[in-house]
């Protein structure tokens, strides 16, 4: 089950740096990758969280705990919105996803969770494979961003 969660974890640094890239890069107003990690935030943060808290007698008040520490997740992803005027750099949008990938991975609430609750001894061997999946989102946001605006998906058959 452990080789599971690292490769989860690593993926989730992956897909959540995508979405914040292209939210960035589709949207292009300040603030719409915070935005759309607000809005995950909040729901992972209340509905999983604040449930598995509430409802779990041995590990409810470390989950409790950890909330703070999750939200504080968001602010690394502000600050890309606020510092990352536009991803047209090739540099600057690798730069930039490296760093957002272990955050990105960490917002998904139930594996962080997991992870800073129950084993914060594996955090490190984390995140080599998840800066690692931040450099394969950034290689590949363009084309990822495209093919959501692309015709073939929104024309109907």
């Amino acid at each position: 089950a452990l080789p599971v969660f690292f490769v989860g974890t690593a993926f989730l640094g992956l897909t959540g740096t995508l979405v914040f890239l292209s939210a960035k890069r589709i949207l292009r107003w300040r603030g719409a990758a915070t935005a759309v990690a607000l809005l995950g935030a909040a729901i992972v943060a209340t509905a999983s969280l604040g449930f598995r808290a509430a409802n779990d007698p041995v590990n409810g008040a470390a989950i409790a705990g950890f909330i703070p520490l999750y939200l504080a997740f968001l602010l690394p992803v502000a600050l890309f919105d606020i510092l990352v005027r536009d991803l047209r750099s090739w540099w600057v949008t690798l730069l930039a996803a490296v760093l957002l990938a272990p955050f990105s991975a960490f917002l998904d609430g139930f594996y962080s969770s997991g992870i800073f609750t129950e084993a914060p001894e594996f955090i490190p061997f984390l995140l080599v494979p998840i800066l690692l999946m931040g450099l394969v989102a950034g290689l590949t946001q363009v084309r990822f961003s495209e093919s959501l605006l692309s015709q073939a998906l929104t024309s109907p058959a």
